[in-house]
C-alpha cells in the first residue's frame, strides 16, 4: 500500500509565546483541550446535555472528534502528541512545537482545528491570560517513517496490554481503521521474535471532558531479535502512539533504526 492511500492530517504547529507562561499540565494537552472546548462552543446545540446522552451524539462534529466528550477513549480520531520535554514554563519570545493529528474520516475537519488555533492566537488561552503567535503550521498527508527497518521500539509513556504488546497495538489500529477508515489494506498480525523489557510502573490521572482517565501501565522497551520491516500499522503507530490511551500520547514511541 502506498502512502497516498493513508487518510491522515498530521499537523506540526510552531508557536512563540508573547509573554511568560506557566501551565498546570502538559502545554500540548492544555492547547488540545482548549481547541476541543472551542469547537464544542461553536457547534454544540445542546450544551447542557452530556454528549453520551444527546440525541445528536455521533452526528455532531465535536462528539465525533472527541468520542462523545471523551466518554469512550477508543473512539477518538483527534490525537495530540506526547511532549517528551515535559516543559511547563516558558519565557516571553520562547518558541515551542506541538503536534496534532487527525486520522481517517476526521481529516475532513482539519479546518476546524486550524480555525480554533487561530482564534486562540487572537484571544489568548485561558481567557486571555496566555498569548502566543503561530510561527508556522505544517500539514503532512503522508506517513514518513524514520526508516524502513528497525531493531527496536522504546515506549515513553505507560501502556497497558495483555500477553503480547504488539498484538495489542495491531488490534488497536485495526479497531481505529474499522471505525474511521484510515487505510484500505487488511491488517494482519504475524508475531515477530522479540524481547520485552518493562520499566517503571506509572500511574496518573487526566481529566478530559466527562471523563477522568487513569493512565496506568509500564514504560516498555521492545528489542526485535532479527529486526523488523515497518508495515503500515507500525508506520502509523509512530505518529498515533502506542497503547489504549494513544489519543493524548501520540508519538510516545522512539523507533530504533538498524545500525548499518
Amino acid at each position: 500500500m502506498r502512502n497516498t492511500d493513508i487518510r491522515i492530517k498530521d499537523m506540526k504547529i510552531k508557536i512563540k509565546f508573547l509573554q511568560d507562561a506557566v501551565f498546570t499540565e502538559s502545554p500540548s494537552i492544555a492547547i488540545y483541550k482548549s481547541v476541543c472546548s472551542f469547537i464544542r462552543r461553536i457547534v454544540c446545540i445542546c450544551p447542557d446535555v452530556r454528549c453520551s446522552g444527546c440525541s445528536r451524539n455521533g452526528k455532531c462534529i465535536y462528539s465525533f472528534l472527541t468520542g462523545a466528550d471523551f466518554s469512550d477513549f477508543r473512539d477518538i480520531p483527534f490525537i495530540v502528541s506526547y511532549d517528551p520535554s515535559l516543559k511547563r514554563e516558558f519565557k516571553s519570545e520562547e518558541i515551542h512545537e506541538y503536534y496534532f493529528t487527525l486520522i481517517g474520516d476526521a481529516v475532513e475537519f482539519v479546518d476546524f482545528i486550524i480555525f480554533s488555533l487561530k482564534e486562540y492566537e487572537q484571544r489568548g488561552l485561558f481567557g486571555g491570560k496566555c498569548f502566543f503567535k503561530i510561527i508556522s503550521l505544517e500539514i503532512n498527508n503522508n506517513l514518513n517513517p524514520i526508516s524502513s527497518f528497525i531493531d527496536g521500539i522504546n515506549i515513553l509513556t505507560p501502556v497497558v496490554f495483555k500477553n503480547d504488546i504488539l498484538e495489542n497495538q495491531y488490534g488497536r489500529i485495526k479497531y481505529l481503521n474499522d471505525k474511521f477508515h484510515i487505510f484500505c489494506s487488511d491488517i494482519e498480525y504475524i508475531k515477530p521474535s522479540y524481547e520485552l523489557k518493562l520499566y517503571h510502573k506509572l500511574s496518573h490521572e487526566q481529566r478530559f471532558g466527562e471523563s477522568i482517565i487513569a493512565d496506568n501501565g509500564f514504560i516498555a522497551e521492545i528489542k526485535f531479535n532479527d529486526g523488523i520491516a515497518l508495515d503500515d500499522v507500525l508506520k502509523l503507530s509512530e505518529i498515533t502512539g502506542f497503547g489504549n490511551f494513544n489519543f493524548f500520547n501520540g508519538r510516545n514511541a522512539v523507533y530504533i533504526e538498524r545500525d548499518e
